[in-house]
């Protein structure tokens, strides 16, 4: 059988502080609403104050400032991104909308500005510009040509 030393030994080193909620015996008889409120803020600046000496307290507290820094540096971008996002969308949505109404009015409201005419030599004459039909160089959107 081992036998056990009766020697008292003591922890030493940091010790974080212990958090306490505020007692549930602090009753003041303003309202049934008012004193829950009021027990709920203190928890909160309570769990606040907890927050602000843990990252203020003890090792690496300009690391721990850089995360915080990083971390509402992220939320923000975050938040802008989506912003910028919901402003494209309705930007999107808005030419859509319009598109469709300009060309409607552009097919009901186009004139003929010039008339093509067939030369002999196969060419084609449109006002002061000739160009043969045949040697075509590309096709671009919305049935435009290139040609020679």
């Amino acid at each position: 059988m081992p036998e056990y030393s009766t020697t008292r030994l003591q922890i030493t080193g940091r010790v974080d502080p212990v958090i306490i909620p505020p007692a549930a015996s602090n009753t003041s008889n303003v309202g049934p609403s008012s004193n829950n409120t009021l027990t709920h803020d203190l928890i909160v600046d309570s769990k606040v104050e907890g927050v602000v000496r843990y990252v203020m307290g003890g090792d690496n507290v300009e690391l721990k400032l850089v995360m915080v820094g990083i971390t509402v540096t992220m939320g923000a971008m975050f938040l802008y991104i989506m912003y910028q996002v919901r402003e494209l969308r309705h930007q999107s949505s808005r030419s859509q909308s319009s598109g469709s109404s300009q060309s409607s009015t552009l097919s009901t409201n186009s004139h003929v500005t010039a008339l093509a005419e067939e030369l002999p030599d196969g060419k084609v004459r449109v006002g002061k510009i000739t160009f043969d039909a045949k040697q075509v160089l590309g096709k671009g959107c919305e049935g435009t040509f290139v040609f020679k």
